[in-house]
């Protein structure tokens, strides 16, 4: 995949977790100076969100600082919220080594507490990381896991995006009709929001899914669609992605002269728009397409200036893809050019092994961390331990009708049993006093017997 889709599917999969600039930074600051403890951490998460994109420093002293103030009154809640903040940071930064055990600890502790909302960005979010690793079944979970508590939490605004990323976990399993289904889903949300901005990456999208199930004409069909909506904003930028996108089409199709003239196009526009992530993803489909025609010495000059002055601590997937590329093309070229170039070489070999290192590391990380979490963090966990919860209260009520009805049964038998040895004394009684009328009926009779005259 291009470096181009890469960025435009994190754009995607980042646009709800990230905050927008707000212009009220002065009017929040003046109310966090009078608020009282409580009202504080939540302004402190609006300055942090406020200020995100236009005064970074700024941004991380503000989540600082809710971090100690949610520690000092030992607010579980705002803990979980720094956690989450925090971890968006170092995502950002392609830092998930980092990242993911903040998003795992955070998410435990919102599902703990009960709140649905922000667990779900944080299982979106362990998504996004899984993704990066390219561990496809994971990421499917955790993304369809979120889906399920936005739909039980009703929070419709972030469905359409968790459609997308679950979209594409599918497109890469080689589901296709799946990821399909889940990307129109998404389509028809943004529809009804008329949201032309996010439909244009749907249906970017849907050219990613054409093109890598090879039906490429639907692919550039779909790539032409995504700009023609009215009201697009940086047109530019999206006119730019998408000729590069049917320039790889046009690639894997082997018109490569077409594809040059598609891709280099892209290439201009993109230095018109000074956008590094940009320009990079069409210098390295340009890379393949020198690779096609043996222009190996093209690749090196044109991609060692995006690897000179870098240094990475962590996994970066599009820094990999560009050193295999150079690696490769070393390969191809005559010992004489190697001989001359051998620091670059090992050097170049070293970061290309750092990396897979570091991917490694991440793998074995989330592999660790989703074996401790993955039942704890289980929509289906939630609800198994809804019914079980449910079923004891149903259980723990059957018991106590149960021993109502002994004890009532119990009493009722004490009252029957009283009730019938009552009436046997009285029929004992009666009986008594019936063979003792008869008895003297009998005496009576014998005496007057005994009176009678003798003839």
């Amino acid at each position: 995949m291009s470096i181009n889709r890469v960025i435009a599917l994190t754009l995607v999969v980042l646009c709800f977790s990230r905050v927008y600039a707000s212009p009220r930074i002065d009017s929040l600051e003046m109310e966090l100076a009078k608020a009282g403890n409580d009202q504080k951490l939540s302004l402190l998460w609006d300055l942090h969100n406020a200020t995100y994109f236009t005064l970074p420093t700024k941004s991380l002293m503000f989540l600082n600082q809710l971090k100690e103030q949610a520690e000092q009154l030992n607010s579980k809640y705002w803990k979980a919220k720094y956690l989450y903040g925090k971890s968006i940071i170092l995502i950002d930064q392609k830092l998930y080594g980092e990242a993911i055990g903040l998003s795992f600890k955070s998410a435990s502790m919102f599902r703990e507490l009960g709140e649905h909302q922000e667990t779900a960005d944080n299982l979106y979010n362990i998504g996004k990381m899984y993704s990066a690793a390219h561990e496809w079944d994971n990421s499917l979970f955790y993304f369809s896991e979120t889906l399920q508590l936005y739909l039980k939490e009703g929070s419709s605004m972030f469905l359409p995006y968790t459609y997308l990323a679950i979209g594409r976990c599918y497109v890469k399993k080689g589901a296709y009709d799946k990821g399909y289904d889940a990307y129109i889903k998404a389509i028809e949300i943004f529809e009804s929001r008329n949201d032309v901005q996010m439909l244009n990456w749907s249906y970017n999208l849907l050219g990613i899914l054409m093109f890598e199930k090879g039906d490429y004409h639907e692919a550039k069909e779909y790539y032409n669609r995504s700009i023609s909506f009215e009201g697009l904003k940086n047109l530019d930028r999206k006119r730019a992605m998408a000729i590069n996108n049917i320039g790889e089409v046009l690639l894997a199709e082997n018109r490569l002269k077409e594809a040059r003239q598609h891709l280099n196009r892209s290439l201009k526009l993109k230095k018109q728009l000074n956008d590094a992530d940009l320009i990079l993803s069409t210098e390295i489909t340009l890379s393949k397409l020198d690779q096609k025609e043996h222009l190996y010495d093209s690749i090196i000059n044109r991609l060692i200036p995006a690897i000179n002055g870098t240094h990475l601590d962590d996994y970066n997937e599009n820094i990999l893809e560009v050193l295999t590329l150079v690696t490769n093309a070393y390969e191809n070229l005559s010992e004489t050019y190697k001989q001359a170039h051998v620091d670059d070489i090992i050097r170049f070999s070293q970061m290309k092994d750092d990396q897979i290192s570091y991917l490694k590391d991440l793998k074995e990380n989330l592999e660790i961390l989703n074996n401790k979490f993955i039942i704890e963090l289980s929509v289906e966990q939630y609800t198994a331990d809804e019914q079980l919860s449910q079923a004891g209260s149903k259980l723990n009520l059957a018991w106590t009708i149960f021993a109502i009805t002994v004890l009532l049964l119990l009493l009722g038998g004490i009252i029957l049993y009283l009730k019938y040895r009552k009436i046997n004394a009285i029929k004992i009684e009666k009986t008594a006093i019936l063979e003792n009328v008869k008895r003297i009926n009998q005496e009576g009779v014998d005496y007057i017997k005994s009176r009678e005259p003798l003839y």
